[in-house]
């Protein structure tokens, strides 16, 4: 033991040594150090000894590799080979620091000059150490298969498009953990095969695992579970190698699929028919930033042309790749952007809209270190350009498939992608097509009158498809467009006006044309404000919050001191009103705008209250709804400006919230109710308890409500309060008849506070209690990692397999084969034999009369307490054994278990009595007299049943009068 603290501690020092790295480290001297460290081997069952022993061997390699990092690629597969043999003598909680020593020295060692050195050389240092991490696969490894794939991943992220065929032998042995759904590292080897396709590209990996699509369609060796894969991974391929290898694949996915539809074949057909598909869908991933646009492009728009006008299934596969294919350029041009708002709200009355900005950022961010590689500004400019030339060829199509959907829901995921298409392409057209073309669309708008539905569902389109232009046409067209929309905002169609808005709110967007229309845009929010509908509000405020951060000065005084016939009341009131709209983007968008005016107004005015004091005024409006608001507007901005607000004033609207519960309003007090829950946080000690009196006098004028609408969020009040001034001061101001409130109030913050302390303590419980079965235990099964992240793909070690099991380690299937569950054996089944060793087999009848000794329903009944008298109640049973014991144990009540229903008639017959050499019943000691039950179930009195019943009483019955009538005969001669 002492030994093995000792040799521990010097591993803590190497680590600190080579943590550090003192100048005593030369070359000559780390060269010497690394075998010896390599040579102390750790107590392989202390997982403090194994995991500082790795470290230090990590440590002392990642330094050599500084000062020579020739010497530190030699050495590396030797170093990887001495850590894995660790893994099959230690525990699995060793695991994890053994492989995170081996995943930090490829990171480290494995460089630009070991690739270089090592291409297409099968005995170079690179292929040794992918060969020591294949063999991590074999089937003595299994318990740390999780770990080894993982490696893979950093590994492959390190290799290059020149690293095939070192890669080769480990992309197939991980195919028969990717393949297999069921298994436990699926996931993580379906992520190193991704990793795999970004590294060396589609064609070299299909090289090694080909799709195999000639074979029969029912074989299990085609590949089909490649084409997620393929799909989530491709980067930087060739749209030359798509139309060459994909194209014909789909041509004669779709013949066999029309061949086993006209011979009657469902399943097959369907199958060839989602293929077609999926394959299909291969194309968005190939238009992520391919290398060919300039010379291949063209070989493959005439396809995805014809295809839109003749395949509806396929246009939102082919609209998203012509999409990609422009916004992956574009992305690698260094371009000004526009000013936008931040708006993560979810819109549930918008579902329609859909010309956000920036659809698929998460995916350009992922692809983007590849891309730099492969592709330079100067060919993405080219790549748009010749992009462009094809905008007027696809700009008709895209337009006439997007006028004639309807505007319903089915059709959102289409109209989505058609729209983004068409954006796309108007951002990479040539000028005087896309001039052309968007005056086409405005000249429609102007033409459509929208007398009859059909015109006016055309004219929603057209103006949806305008925003589209947007972003992409000249300040002297947006112009043009803004002079359409002014009175479209004032339009009766609900559609229409909305639309409207949305298309005014992507021209603010434009910095240019926002700030060159800065008062005529303000006059227009304004003048609108009368006839804007519930639906367009919350654009319409988004607009507003653009006009609020353009505006050069004080925006309060130049928004709500305008000169036009609405007066500025008006406006401020309706932002306030629509802090309750159903929309709840609207009301999120209402409060953003309040914030953001108090904010610009302090800029000007230094003084944070002051825009308060404009909201306060709405507290004297003449409908509850508008006080409401007022209240809810006054408790978000209060909240927002906490820290900024003189605390007289905040203590002067809160007793000023306070009068508001006399009110017999329920809308107000439940506005008012949020303001106090906000204000016992933000008012001071001293604040909040010269205000407390009148807060619990005006708090409980609500407390007796019939409907008892606010008494949990009164109690939550309460707990505030408690919390600041205690319970003793509160209960002082309560009235009596409500202490029993106060009381529970009480109760359930401590109980809170149990739950919560319980919890914690229960946290460290299970991570500072060791295990002792776990201590004693040598075997791998014994001890779990701790890591949550690791033990969602780690391999788990497998039961104890029975040691006459012979395996055959060089077979590569049994790696498979071993990490199935085998069925349990039952090794102490012993069977009777006679003298001459031949088995005896009983019948089961008599087995089962031996083994089980039924008691009588008296004593069953009485050893529970029970009786068979009949009970009060329909539904009432004799008491169940098991469940009566699970109640005594439980200290709860337990809800009343259903009667089960059994093949098997509610009666004793009392068979245990009956003689076996002659008639009649024999007392059998320690028992009851003989006799026989039958339970009596009301649902027998059911005259459908009668049959059933007379049956089960026809044995019983028959038995007592042959009894009865042996006893009268008896008498009769003894008479």
């Amino acid at each position: 033991q002492n030994a093995n603290f000792v040799r521990t501690q010097g591993y803590v020092l190497f680590c600190s040594l080579l943590t550090h790295r003192p100048t005593i480290f030369n070359q000559d001297n780390l060269s010497k150090l690394v075998p010896k460290i390599e040579a102390i081997r750790p107590q392989e069952k202390d997982k403090a000894s194994v995991q500082y022993y790795a470290d230090a061997v990590a440590n002392a390699m990642n330094l050599l590799h500084e000062i020579n990092p020739t010497l530190a690629a030699t050495r590396l597969a030797s170093c990887i080979q001495n850590l894995m043999s660790l893994v099959l003598s230690t525990k699995y909680e060793c695991y994890e620091s053994i492989f995170s020593a081996i995943e930090s020295m490829v990171n480290e060692i494995v460089d630009e000059n070991l690739l270089r050195n090592s291409s297409n050389n099968a005995n170079s240092d690179l292929y040794q150490v992918a060969e020591e991490l294949k063999k991590g696969l074999s089937f003595q490894y299994q318990p740390a298969w999780g770990f080894v794939i993982t490696l893979f991943i950093g590994f492959y992220n390190r290799m290059n498009r020149n690293c095939a065929e070192c890669m080769k032998p480990s992309i197939e042995a991980l195919e028969s953990f990717a393949k297999d759904t069921t298994a436990k590292c699926n996931s993580v080897a379906s992520q190193a095969l991704c990793t795999a396709v970004k590294i060396i590209g589609p064609e070299q990996f299909l090289q090694i695992l080909s799709l195999r699509f000639d074979l029969p369609w029912e074989a299990p060796e085609r590949r089909e579970w490649l084409l997620p894969i393929l799909q989530k991974s491709i980067t930087g391929s060739r749209l030359e190698y798509f139309g060459k290898n994909f194209l014909p694949l789909l041509s004669n996915l779709k013949r066999q699929s029309a061949a086993f539809e006209a011979a009657d074949n469902t399943v097959a057909a369907k199958h060839f028919s989602v293929l077609y598909v999926q394959v299909w869908e291969l194309l968005p991933a190939f238009c992520n930033f391919p290398t060919d646009v300039k010379e291949n492009f063209k070989n493959l728009a005439k396809t995805i042309g014809t295809l839109l006008n003749d395949e509806p299934d396929l246009r939102v596969i082919l609209c998203k790749s012509l999409t990609t294919l422009i916004i992956r350029n574009r992305s690698l041009i260094q371009a000004t952007e526009d000013f936008y708002l931040e708006n993560n709200q979810h819109d549930e009355d918008d579902r329609d809209s859909f010309a956000g900005r920036n659809e698929d950022s998460k995916e350009l961010s992922s692809s983007m270190k590849v891309a730099h590689d492969l592709i330079s500004p100067e060919q993405a400019t080219e790549n748009l350009e010749e992009i462009g030339k094809f905008a007027k060829n696809f700009f008709p199509i895209l337009f006439n498939i997007f006028c004639s959907m309807e505007h319903h829901t089915k059709s959102m995921k289409l109209r989505s992608a058609i729209y983004n298409a068409i954006k796309a392409f108007a951002s990479a057209s040539e000028e005087t097509v896309l001039e052309s073309f968007f005056n086409s669309v405005l000249k429609k708008i102007l033409e459509n009158e929208g007398k009859t539905k059909a015109d006016k569902r055309r004219k929603v389109l057209l103006v949806e498809l305008s925003q589209a232009f947007v972003d992409s046409v000249s300040i002297a067209q947006l112009e043009f467009l803004f002079k359409i929309i002014k009175p479209q905002l004032s339009d009766k169609d609900v559609k229409i006006q909305k639309k409207s808005y949305q298309v005014l709110e992507r021209l603010c967007c434009r910095t240019e044309f926002l700030l060159s229309h800065l008062d005529e845009l303000k006059q227009v929010l304004v003048a609108s404000l009368s006839a804007a509908k519930a639906a367009a509000k919350k654009n319409r405020l988004r607009c507003l919050r653009y006009v609020v951060h353009a505006l050069p000065d004080d925006p309060v005084e130049q928004l709500f001191s305008t000169q036009s016939s609405i007066p500025s009341s008006e406006v401020l009131a309706e932002i306030i009103v629509c802090v309750k709209e159903l929309n709840k983007a609207a009301r999120e968008e209402a409060f953003q705008l309040l914030i953001t005016l108090s904010e610009r107004s302090a800029e000007y005015h230094q003084n944070f209250s002051h825009f308060l004091q404009l909201v306060v005024a709405g507290l004297a409006g003449t409908s509850s709804h508008m006080i409401s608001a007022t209240v809810l507007a006054l408790t978000r901005l209060v909240h927002h400006m906490r820290d900024l607000l003189e605390p007289e004033f905040v203590e002067s609207l809160y007793q000023t919230i306070l009068i508001l519960f006399t009110t017999k309003n329920r809308e107000i007090v439940k506005s008012c109710l949020g303001f106090v829950k906000t204000c016992c946080t933000i008012l001071t000690d001293e604040r909040l308890e010269a205000n407390m009196k009148a807060s619990i006098d005006n708090i409980f004028l609500w407390v007796e409500d019939s409907k008892n609408r606010f008494r949990s969020k009164i109690k939550l009040i309460l707990q505030k309060f408690i919390s600041r001034v205690g319970y003793e001061t509160i209960q002082h101001l309560v009235p009596v008849e409500h202490h029993k409130l106060l009381a529970s109030v009480r109760r359930d913050m401590i109980r809170n506070k149990e739950k919560t302390d319980g919890r914690k303590e229960g946290g460290k419980s299970k991570q500072e209690t060791p295990d002792e079965d776990h201590d004693m235990s040598d075997s791998d099964e014994d001890m779990d990692s701790d890591d949550e992240f690791i033990d969602q793909f780690r391999t788990e070690p497998g039961e104890e397999q029975d040691d006459d099991d012979i395996v055959d380690l060089l077979d590569p299937s049994s790696s498979k084969k071993g990490n199935k569950k085998k069925m349990v054996q039952e090794d102490d089944v012993t069977f009777k034999k006679d003298k001459k060793g031949r088995l005896v087999i009983e019948e089961e009848k008599e087995e089962e009369e031996e083994r089980m000794a039924p008691k009588s329903v008296h004593q069953m009944v009485l050893e529970k307490g029970g009786s068979l008298a009949p009970t009060k109640g329909k539904r009432s049973r004799l008491v169940d054994l098991d469940e009566d014991d699970e109640r005594d144990e439980s200290t709860g009540a337990r809800p009343p278990k259903k009667r089960q229903k059994t093949s098997q008639p509610d009666k004793y017959t009392g068979k245990e009595y009956k003689s076996k050499k002659a008639a009649g019943d024999v007392q059998v000691s320690g028992r009851h007299e003989p006799f026989a039950y039958l339970s009596m179930n009301p649902q027998l009195l059911n005259k459908r049943k009668q049959q059933k019943v007379k049956k089960q009483y026809k044995s019983v019955i028959s038995s007592a009068q042959k009894g009865a009538t042996k006893g009268r005969n008896a008498r009769k001669k003894r008479n």
